[in-house]
């Protein structure tokens, strides 16, 4: 997969929800893939309020048990 954008929206949640207690503030953003395809995900790997619409990211895979992966997205360096 490669590049993508964060082209739409983003929210930041303070729930503190069973599992993402460590997270919060996390944010939950819609990103375009260069595929066509819009995903519903999160932006890790940089401060919520470094995010900007337009800026490229790439795919990273969190396993969050050992039958269930989520692809998440992080700035590209």
């Amino acid at each position: 997969m490669d590049a993508s954008e964060w082209e739409r929206n983003v929210v930041f949640l303070h729930l503190d929800a069973p599992g993402l207690s460590a997270e919060v503030p996390y944010n939950i953003a819609e990103v375009d893939l260069e595929e066509g395809l819009r995903i519903i995900t999160n932006i890790v790997g940089c401060p919520n309020a470094a995010l900007q619409i337009g800026m490229p990211l790439e795919v990273t895979f969190e396993d969050v048990t050992d039958e269930v992966t989520l692809p998440k997205f992080k700035p590209i360096e």
